[in-house]
């Protein structure tokens, strides 16, 4: 298959994008631990700057998945339709090309794994966070409406206000 000039460059633009793939990666996975340390830090303004720059390199990612996609298919002359996997060209390239294929697919694939788990800690722990204030917002609240205070005003009752963490009663 590269004996081919055509095809070789082919191979060699595939090699190319990889590897930006793997550097985005690398760089999205290096934002979800910057991301972690806003959310503990409850760094709102780091949180929304970390949150579009994460979207953009998604969309990056997603653009250079289906350039990969193209220049696979034209390599082995599949239909647009199908979906080709990286370990299909590994049958069609020299030893040591399908080495380096096989490289890229297992560190893309790792990657991938710890940007999804790093992801889901994220995004476990801001749910967290949010329940933890909601509990704390209907504990103050409980206590005001507990007092009369806005009673009426507002319509605040105990029994409307959620989940009473602890005994306000003395």
């Amino acid at each position: 298959m590269t004996d081919n000039g055509h095809e070789k460059g082919a191979l060699d633009s595939l090699f190319e994008i990889l590897g930006s793939e793997e550097n985005l990666s690398n760089e999205l996975l290096n934002l979800l631990d910057q991301e972690q340390t806003a959310l503990t830090a409850v760094d709102l303004k780091g949180l929304i700057s970390l949150s579009q720059k994460k979207n953009k390199l998604a969309v990056q990612i997603h653009n250079l998945d289906e350039t990969i996609q193209h220049v696979a298919k034209k390599m082995l002359g599949e239909d647009d339709r199908n979906i080709v996997k990286l370990s299909s060209l590994e049958s069609k390239v020299d030893t040591a090309e399908a080495g380096k294929l096989k490289g890229f697919r297992q560190r893309l694939n790792d990657l991938r794994r710890k940007i999804h788990d790093c992801n889901m800690i994220n995004k476990k722990f801001a749910e967290d966070t949010l329940g933890y204030i909601n509990d704390g917002i209907s504990m103050i609240s409980g206590a005001v409406a507990a007092e009369g205070e806005y009673q009426g005003r507002v319509g605040l009752n105990r029994a409307s206000n959620g989940p009473v963490l602890i005994n306000r009663e003395v």
